[in-house]
């Protein structure tokens, strides 16, 4: 007899909610795709009340939807992979923290319901008019109660290596800044 992995694709998709233990997380992987798609600008939008997170970065933007939805496949060119070992599950942080999450980049739009898409109900990626079209990646997450968040993103980008406006404020990177200055020390 033999006996190999075998994955139940429903009850994962149902149950992975549980293996992300900080709901914060998304928030830094979202921030980590913005970098690493170049972005040299991020903001983000929170309404508390309204239980809205938007993010949106100046990079170079989201050419392939599919890879939103595509498990421990990031979508990162060879070298960005060797370099930083990105996990592809981010984005699935947002699925299981909003009931709705709407992205956008370039003339293209997916307005996913996150429970459908759970339940693997297909996402149609849409055309948008030229009038319409957003430079960079714009997410926007429905549904996010994430209380403290203001604070956490505080934190989070005060070493981040890219400047970051939180609703409407730019963030200060004491952290980041000092990273640019070289020191003399034992590791050069």
């Amino acid at each position: 007899m033999h006996i190999q992995i075998h994955i139940h694709e429903q009850g994962f998709l149902q149950h992975q909610r549980h293996a992300f233990s900080n709901r914060f997380t998304l928030v830094s992987e979202l921030l980590q795709n913005a970098r690493r798609a170049g972005a040299t600008r991020i903001e983000l939008r929170y309404d508390e009340d309204r239980q809205l997170l938007t993010v949106h970065d100046n990079g170079g933007g989201l050419a392939d939807f599919q890879k939103l939805l595509s498990l421990h496949e990031s979508g990162w060119d060879a070298e960005l992979c060797a370099r930083e070992q990105p996990f592809g599950v981010g984005f699935m942080k947002c699925l299981y923290a909003a009931t709705r999450c709407v992205v956008q980049s370039g003339r293209q739009v997916a307005d996913i319901d996150t429970a459908a898409v759970l339940a693997r109900h297909p996402v149609e990626v849409l055309a948008v008019a030229d009038t319409a079209s957003v430079p960079g990646t714009r997410i926007t997450l429905h549904g996010i109660n994430l209380p403290g968040l203001v604070a956490h993103v505080q934190r989070l980008c005060r070493g981040f290596a890219v400047p970051v406006w939180l609703n409407g404020q730019l963030l200060p990177r004491p952290l980041a800044e000092a990273a640019l200055t070289l020191h003399d020390s034992p590791i050069g």
